[in-house]
């Protein structure tokens, strides 16, 4: 047997036992899934569903795939559907849900693998391709027509009274704007105006969390409006206490802030803390996740540890703790 003959037997070989192993253990892990498009190809504005589809044991609890605006560039969700649930022989359970996507611009677009987890496990899907071509138009079907002339439209009286009545309110809003500013100018006092004082951002923050903790809200049926309010108040606190935008950031954009930011990326374990809270609520408003208790009342003690090795240590107090 030639070299390259045996190498190439060799690595087949190895293939077959790998693909046997993974078959082994995701048996073992009793779930396998599967994504299937209606269409391989639609034309521009059109739209087409991608079924998932996952089957797993009546014992095995099993995240569905986390469904954003788009799958891939160029690519848009319209809607998601409820996942649906049969129960089938030997305890088994099928999950089927629909995503219905379409595509506004013409490109071959190649939809990645759609991710399952279960536990510390997952379980991807195929990759997918879909073609998203342009709209002809037929010129001999469709025919020519001359160009109109140029003629001159009619007089809108109605929108010429609108728009001079709109400059007579703005006239007339300055000059009152202007005499009630001197009227206020005339009237004024020596009083001196106190600036509000600065909003302490651990205070504040140990007030909401101890609130929440005094509800215990972790152990209500609301589980998202708990983890919501939870996220929100630590949200809130990075505001306060970094200066980085966090309450219009997503999840990932806020760690990735964090970690980049000069004062806050010294916290190297408190933001992968952060981010361990900020993954569990997101699974639970977006993908219907619901944790147990405990891990509802480890995320608050972690939230509060976050806030506690984070806050800002002001020069009064690293001086006294010297001296002490």
């Amino acid at each position: 047997m030639k070299v390259s003959e045996k190498n190439s037997f060799l690595n087949r070989l190895v293939a077959a036992i790998v693909a046997l192993m993974v078959t082994v253990f995701a048996y073992g892990q009793n779930v396998t899934v599967k994504a299937d498009l209606d269409s391989s190809s639609i034309r521009v504005g059109e739209q087409t569903a991608i079924r998932l589809q996952a089957v797993k044991g009546a014992g095995v609890q099993l995240q569905m795939p986390i469904i954003t605006d788009s799958l891939a560039e160029g690519l848009e969700v319209v809607s998601v559907s409820k996942p649906d649930t049969t129960d089938l022989k030997e305890g088994s359970v099928q999950i089927n849900e629909t995503i219905v996507v379409t595509g506004f611009d013409s490109a071959v677009v190649t939809i990645p693998p759609f991710v399952f987890v279960s536990g510390t496990d997952s379980f991807e899907t195929q990759e997918m391709t879909l073609k998203v071509l342009p709209i002809e138009v037929d010129s001999v079907q469709q025919g020519l027509y001359d160009i109109k002339d140029v003629y001159a439209p009619p007089i809108d009286w109605w929108s010429v009274f609108r728009y001079v009545l709109i400059v007579l309110l703005i006239v007339v809003a300055i000059v009152g704007g202007y005499y009630l500013y001197k009227r206020y100018k005339q009237c004024k006092t020596q009083d001196v105006e106190t600036e509000p004082e600065p909003v302490d951002a651990y205070d504040l923050a140990k007030k909401r969390l101890a609130l929440i903790r005094t509800e215990k809200m972790w152990q209500t049926s609301d589980v998202k409006g708990y983890y919501t309010t939870l996220t929100d108040t630590l949200r809130e606190y990075v505001v306060n206490r970094f200066g980085i935008d966090a309450m219009e950031m997503t999840s990932y954009d806020l760690i990735k802030s964090m970690k980049t930011d000069e004062n806050a990326k010294q916290y190297v374990e408190d933001i992968e803390s952060l981010d361990q809270i900020m993954r569990l609520s997101d699974l639970t408003k977006f993908a219907k996740w619901i944790p147990t208790i405990d891990e509802g009342k480890k995320a608050l003690d972690d939230a509060e540890t976050f806030v506690e090795k984070t806050r800002e240590v002001l020069v009064a107090e690293k001086e006294k703790g010297g001296e002490a």
